[in-house]
């Protein structure tokens, strides 16, 4: 058991000076109580042996934002905040704890205090995150946010006075520990101690805090979830006053309450702080709601040892349970109190019982311990580093000493909590798992046992929270007792005392299916008195003769005078309303009889071809588009038909005729007023001759035996409680309807509808179905079917009149449950079916019954309800009603309602991910292909416009005003076709154009076609990029005419020459033809730029004036246009006539490299659509964290780079290149982008990558070497 106290050390000065003195020598350093504390708020520096944890308290209230979450002003943190510093010291000095570590803690009151802000809260959390540091202490505000905060980066956080309910939510605050004794096991002994004297009504007082805000909530959701608890009346007040006494009075708030509670409740629950509870309990009194017509029920969650020490005199620390002590002096003088006398007040206690921790006898050493631990931090509170003044000088309106002043519960909790959390990170340090690893703390934790500093044990529970157990303690009253001396004598005596249903020492966490509000019960020790009740035993939450006394009538009349008014009156209402009623329902009964609603005609039954469509009531196949699974062999196929547009099941009935007698009409009657969901509707019947049918609605997934025996389904236990649970409610109704029973209760006329309902079918119209008019013995019916059959039923001839009997019903369902449990039919692996009804039928002891070895896992209660059900003795089998209540407590344990639709969407949930897998399985080759269709669209049209045809709209023609166009074409093409084969020629044009491709794709501009040698490119559509077009367009002309230069025709090595031109203006592009349709431009641009193309020269590139004036227009930022161009003069124009045209000659050699660079990331970044940046997001792994980007630094991305003046080397390039370019790009991407640098061994740049950092990830870095033989147009091409 883990222990709270040091071994070693004392908690006083005096003992640690002893220890010094005896053990000084031993090799141990003493650490004292300032070393504990590194304000890393003011640069201290840690040492590898600390552990940091930083402590984050309400040190002082905000006053200004009017916070009311904090409770008193005595349980901030200038109260009680040393006492995490004492208990670090304690730490420290125990060889036991920590191994050679030290732990210390973060406090700066300028920078540590949350003032219970939420966003101040968080702030500080943050910063101390940056500052490393290993868990949490403290918190007392908003523990929601900074419990998640912590859970989320998988620190520790341990608070001693947390409320909230939730927070014991482990998958959402899996880091969070609480010493507080208000958790939600106070909630489950409430209700315990309700359960306990069968109080159903209860009404609620509280105040509206963050203490009782929170237990209110949880009480109200339980008591909504549990049938047998109600809340009443429902009162609750603001605070008004918020520190240790309270002087105002809220009778405007209690009286109308307790007014109220006189219509409405017995039992009120009261949640009040400190002194409102005497407040209300005088009223109660003045009232005369104190003699034992009403229990009040205080809770008091944060009572501590110190309450009840036997050896103190001083109750000045618990005047709010000692109600007759008064607010001034030492209750010896005047009797008069603030709300009465002494004596008013002890009678008024005399209804009330407190609900509180238990509290142990603490006497001797331990007592002394927790003394000394309060003067401590009363020390400790008025040293560096918190400073605090509040134990100074005089307490007002009590005569005592500041210096004597107790320090608040929170104190000795928050001590309780860093013990605990050293406790925990001892355990992982013994694991060698890292001191910031808060889950393993957290579970280290978990089902132990400790010792508090107060005194008191505490169990820690399976959700991290102080499980401590709960007494209830009476004000025992005579009046004996007032003449007594009330401040030693007259105290709460404890009566009752909750225990765990847990194991004594530790907590089982493994059974989470256990109910919680069951955890406890109620028990007396052999110390505890007996309770008074001063009626003698406990009283009803409800009165006898009701809140109102209606049910109490008045005994005005002589019994003789009502016996005769009561026989007159009857005779009167039989001759007035019986007899006219019974005639009326005679002649109504025959009418109905005689219109014969249930029959129908055979011709009204539109029948399928049977060996097509006649489905199966066993068969799972759907017409409505539901599961479809193979049908078994062995099931029996009913027809379907038709019947007024609805599609029915059709049974036969093997009789030539049907006498309509007025039993047989009675039964048909009764079949067509039953209604219920779990029956299976009955439509009509056919009397025809040699036409004998009943016709029944048509389930569509077939019946229950089908599915159990079908092992492609999967059945879990909700989904087999539902089909049970459906079963029951069935039979349920049909047993208290006039058909009374079954009688053919089996698998297979269980059958289930497209909603996953299940009904059952079969039942009822025996005489309509027998072939004489009487009911027919067993002999006629199928040896299979009496499988089910109770083995009373076997062992007569011929059946009762409704072919079963109620408990023959339970015993057929126990056959059904051994179905669920073994899936292999009836009786499981027995094949005889004569030789089972012959075992069955024989008396054996034990009798034989199938053996079911297997239990349903999470359902295992069902095994014991069929044991049950097939009992040999039909008087003790339960009734369904019986049944049905075991099987709620097994769906309730596994989370499911009795509500038919909240089942249907869970199953349907369920199942529906198989059915998706399997979609998904058959689906990715489609998507793989239509992923491989859409790419090659892609490729031939605009993305803009794919996705227009793509999606089935037509494509509308756009103006852009203005774009530059590309033309060029193979000089002597014709001759050079002559020379070399076809093949050979569709090989030159494929590599040259693969080429021009790739060129084309370092630039914003868009390939429109090639025709024959004829290539087209323009730029400025689809997407418009403003002046840029014309930039564009020219730099790939002169890359494309560099790199032709070294193209070679093969295999005569002849060189290629082409001429190019360009021309600037307005076209209209759009979509022509729906087969192989094309994205085509138009306009006299398109004519101009061709003939710039077909007036040119080899090896060079004309452009239009248009062109040139837009290159002008582009550089008008800079000093001197970026573009070399000559005038060529006048050149005749088809169309045109004589136009001015130039020559691109190249780019002006004092053009910066931040030039080139800034085009670059400005085609990098603006135009998404054929960017190399959004290449880079399409090309990377789809599924992976890491995007590599590859770089070549001596490939085309410089080598258009005409040289700089002064020459910069190649490996300053390289460097400007990743500066200004590829770092922005990573940055674009996000983390973890790998970039992979080819041909480059520099080792200045290498260095240079990986020192940089973007979005607080490095960049990863590749290095490949390339072929010195590869080719310029070969090289690897930077994306």
């Amino acid at each position: 058991m883990a222990m709270f106290e040091s071994k070693i050390f004392t908690f006083s000065n005096i003992y640690i000076l002893l220890f010094l003195l005896l053990f000084g020598n031993c090799g141990s350093k003493f650490v004292s109580y300032e070393e504990g504390l590194i304000d890393l708020y003011d640069g201290a520096t840690r040492t590898n042996k600390d552990i940091i944890v930083a402590l984050d308290l309400p040190f002082v209230f905000c006053d200004t934002c009017h916070n009311q979450r904090s409770g008193s002003g005595y349980n901030s943190g200038k109260y009680y905040a040393a006492a995490a510093a004492v208990a670090i010291q304690d730490i420290n000095n125990n060889k036991h704890l920590l191994s050679r570590n030290q732990l210390r803690y973060v406090w700066n009151t300028n920078h540590t205090d949350t003032h219970c802000v939420e966003k101040e809260a968080i702030k500080i959390m943050m910063g101390q995150l940056n500052m490393n540091v290993s868990g949490f202490i403290g918190f007392n505000c908003f523990c929601r946010t900074v419990s998640k905060m912590a859970g989320a980066v998988n620190l520790p956080l341990f608070s001693m006075s947390c409320q909230e309910m939730d927070l014991s939510k482990k998958t959402e605050y899996p880091t969070f520990a609480r010493t507080t004794t208000l958790n939600r096991d106070v909630i489950y002994m409430i209700i315990t101690m309700l359960k306990k004297f069968k109080w159903k009504k209860f009404a609620v007082m509280y105040e509206r805090s963050h203490i009782w805000d929170a237990v209110y909530t949880a009480l109200k959701k339980e008591s909504e979830n549990m049938a047998d608890l109600q809340m009443t009346l429902i009162k609750s007040y603001e605070k008004t006053d918020s520190f240790l006494y309270y002087y105002d009075s809220l009778e405007h708030i209690f009286e109308p309450f307790l007014n109220e509670c006189q219509r409405k409740a017995r039992i009120v629950l009261l949640m009040l702080d400190k002194g409102k509870l005497q407040q209300f309990m005088m009223m109660a009194s003045k009232k005369n709601m104190t003699n034992g017509d009403y229990v009040f029920i205080a809770v008091h969650p944060f009572a501590t040892s110190e309450t009840f020490l036997r050896n103190t005199h001083s109750l000045y620390d618990y005047v709010w349970i000692l109600p007759w002590m008064g607010y001034h002096g030492d209750g010896n003088g005047d009797n008069s109190f603030f709300f009465g006398t002494k004596e008013e007040m002890v009678k008024a206690y005399q209804g009330l019982f407190l609900l509180m921790p238990q509290i142990p006898s603490v006497e001797g050493d331990q007592h002394k311990k927790f003394k000394d631990f309060q003067d401590r931090v009363r020390k400790g509170m008025s040293r560096p580093p918190f400073n605090s003044e509040v134990y100074n000088g005089e307490l007002k309106d009590v005569v005592k000493s500041k210096k004597q002043a107790k320090p608040p519960p929170e104190a000795h909790q928050l001590y309780d909590a860093v013990m605990l959390y050293a406790h925990g990170l001892n355990k992982t340090l013994s694991k060698g798992y890292s001191v910031t690893n808060g889950s393993d703390i957290i579970q280290n934790i978990l089902n132990t046992r400790h010792e508090s500093i107060s005194g008191s044990p505490f169990i820690v529970n399976c959700k991290a929270d102080v499980q401590v157990l709960f007494e209830v303690r009476q004000f025992q009253f005579d009046e004996q007792k007032l003449k007594l001396d009330l401040r030693n004598i007259f105290k709460p005596e404890r009566v009752f005392v909750f225990e765990s249903k847990d194991n004594a020492d530790t907590v089982d966490c493994s059974n989470a299916n256990q109910a919680e509000e069951n955890r406890f019960y109620l028990t007396k020790s052999d110390t505890d008195l007996e309770p008074q009740w001063l009626h003698g035993e406990p009283i009803a939450d409800t009165p006898p003769c009701g809140f109102d006394n209606l049910k109490c009538a008045q005994d005005e009349i002589s019994k003789g005078t009502i016996l005769g008014l009561a026989i007159s009156l009857t005779m009167l209402g039989v001759i007035v309303f019986v007899i006219p009623v019974f005639l009326y329902r005679n002649y109504h009964l025959k009418k109905e009889l005689n219109l014969q609603l249930w029959k129908i005609s055979a011709a009204e039954l539109f029948y399928h071809d049977w060996s097509v469509s006649t489905s199966s009531l066993g068969s799972l196949t759907s017409h409505t588009g539901s599961l479809h699974y193979d049908i078994p062999t062995k099931q029996q196929f009913i027809p379907t038909a038709y019947y007024k547009g609805t599609l029915v099941a059709v049974k036969k009935i093997n009789k030539k005729s049907v006498e309509l007698s007025k039993n047989i009409l009675m039964e048909l009657k009764q079949m067509r007023d039953v209604r219920n969901e779990n029956l299976n509707q009955f439509i009509g019947a056919c009397v025809e001759p040699n036409n004998v049918l009943i016709i029944t609605s048509y389930a569509s997934r077939g019946s229950l035996q089908d599915i159990l025996e079908n092992n492609e389904i999967e059945l879990d236990a909700p989904f087999i409680l539902s089909l049970v649970y459906d079963i029951i409610k069935g039979m349920l109704y049909l047993h208290s309807t006039d058909i009374k029973s079954h009688g053919n209760l089996k698998s297979s006329n269980c059958v289930i509808d497209s909603r996953w309902v299940l009904k059952i079918s079969d039942f009822g119209l025996n005489t309509f179905r027998s072939r004489h008019g009487s009911v027919s013995s067993f002999e006629s019916e199928p040896i299979n079917s009496l499988l089910w059959k109770a083995p009373e039923l076997l062992r007569i001839d011929i059946p009762p009149t409704h072919r079963g009997t109620q408990k023959g019903d339970v015993y057929s369902f126990g056959i059904i449950l051994q179905e669920c449990h073994t899936r292999e039919g009836a009786w499981g692996s027995y094949q005889d079916p004569e030789a089972i009804i012959e075992k069955v039928k024989m008396r054996h002891n034990p009798p034989f019954r199938p053996v079911v070895s297997d239990l349903i896992s999470r359902a295992e209660g069902l095994h014991d309800v069929m044991k049950k059900c097939w009992l040999e003795n039909p008087e003790e089998r339960p009734y369904f009603s019986e049944l049905r209540k075991d099987v709620e407590v097994m769906m309730k344990a596994n989370g499911m309602r009795a509500n038919l639709v909240e089942n249907m969407i869970l199953m349907l949930e369920k199942y529906s991910k198989s059915l998706e897998e399997i979609v998904d399985d058959r689906t990715a080759s489609l998507r793989e292909e239509k992923h491989k269709v859409e790419a090659l669209l892609e490729r031939m049209l605009p993305k803009s416009v794919a996705n227009q045809l793509m999606q089935g709209r037509e494509v509308e023609a756009e103006l852009f005003e203005e774009v530059s166009i590309y033309f060029s074409d193979i000089v002597g093409f014709t001759s050079i076709c002559s020379s070399i084969t076809p093949m050979e020629v569709v090989n030159l044009l494929n590599t040259l154009y693969t080429m021009f491709d790739n060129i084309a794709r370092d630039y914003d501009v868009y390939k429109v076609e090639t025709i024959g040698d004829a290539y087209m490119v323009v730029s400025g559509l689809p997407i418009r990029n403003k002046k840029q077009h014309a930039k564009e367009i020219a730099l790939m002309s002169l890359d494309i005419l560099r790199n032709t230069k070294t193209f070679k025709i093969r295999p005569n090595q002849q060189q290629i020459k082409i001429r190019i031109g360009l021309h600037t203006g307005p076209v209209v592009a759009g979509v022509v033809g729906t087969t192989m349709p094309r994205y085509c431009l138009f306009g006299d641009t398109v004519n101009v730029a061709a003939r710039m193309e077909s007036t040119g020269e080899a090896l060079r590139i004309q452009i239009s004036e248009e062109t040139k004036n837009t290159l002008a227009a582009s550089s008008a930022s800079i000093a001197n246009e970026e573009f070399l161009v000559e005038p060529r003069g006048f050149t005749d124009v088809k169309g045109k006539g004589n136009v001015q045209t130039y020559w691109l000659v190249g780019m002006r050699e004092n053009l910066t490299q931040h030039n080139i660079l800034k085009r670059d990331q400005d085609s990098l970044y603006k135009h998404n659509t054929s960017s190399s940046f959004q290449r880079i997001i399409r090309d990377s792994p789809k599924n992976s964290r890491h995007k590599k980007l590859h770089v070549t630094p001596t490939g085309t991305d410089f080598s258009r780079t005409p040289p700089l003046n002064p020459p910069l080397s190649k490996e300053q390039r390289a460097k400007n290149y990743f500066k200004s370019h590829m770092l922005p790009m990573c940055k674009k991407i996000g983390k973890n982008t790998q970039v992979e640098i080819s041909d480059y061994n520099n080792s200045e740049t290498q260095n240079l990558i990986r020192g940089s950092h973007f979005n607080g990830s490095p960049i990863g870095v590749e290095y490949h070497k390339r072929s010195e033989n590869a080719k310029s147009h070969d090289s690897p091409r930077p994306v």
